[in-house]
This record gives C-alpha cells, structure tokens and sequence, in this order.
C-alpha cells in the first residue's frame, strides 16, 4: 500500500513539475516573440505615400511620428492589436517572416518593412 502511495505521489510531482516548466518556457517564448513586433517600420499605401508605424518597447503605436490614443493592446502569438480611442482594432501580425498593417477604419492591410537601424 506504501509503494502504491509513493508511486502516486512521485507521479503527481513529476506530472507539476514538467508543466510548470512548460509554462515557463512557453511564456519566455511570447516575451521573445513580442519582441519581433518592436521597432520602426513603414508601408506603402495604394497612392503611393508612404508611412511610418513605430512600436516602442513600452507597446506605444506611433503613426507618422504622431503617439495614437491607444485604450489597451493585446499579444496573441503572432499578432499584436491596438484598440483606439473610438474601438477601432489597429493590428500589426506576423504571417512567416512577413508582416503586416491592418487598419480596420481603413479596412486595408499593408505588407510591412522593417526599417534597419544604421
């Protein structure tokens, strides 16, 4: 009876122990992946202009130099959404090694390039 109690509990640790060290390594994963989405970028819309999208380390949206009155920011994998001042969803989402800009006032989305650091 001893041995079964000890196999029983012996199993319950290891079954604990193995998922809470999954969820750590699954959280360090999304901490690494929020961190493709920062920094500066810009896409060109269909009249040919461009624009700059700037992430800040601190999640800020930047459109054009110009700080958006974000109420809140989401992370789900491979896509980060901004919800404005007025409920709109501004999301930028990684599709293999591309990304892109959608903008739902605009109901457009744009391939986004990454501007390189010099």
């Amino acid at each position: 009876m001893n041995k079964k109690i000890l196999f029983v509990s012996a199993s319950i640790v290891t079954g604990v122990v193995g998922s809470l060290l999954l969820k750590k390594n699954k959280q360090a994963a999304i901490i690494e992946n929020k961190q493709n989405f920062i920094g500066n970028w810009h896409y060109l819309r269909r009249n040919n202009d461009f624009v700059q999208v700037t992430v800040t380390p601190d999640f800020k949206l930047l459109i054009q130099g110009k700080e958006q009155a974000i109420r809140d920011h989401q992370f789900k994998g491979n896509r980060l959404s901004f919800l404005d001042h007025l409920g709109y969803e501004i999301s930028i989402e990684q599709q293999a090694d591309a990304f892109y800009f959608f903008d739902e006032t605009e109901d457009s989305s744009y391939k986004l390039i990454k501007k390189e650091n010099n």
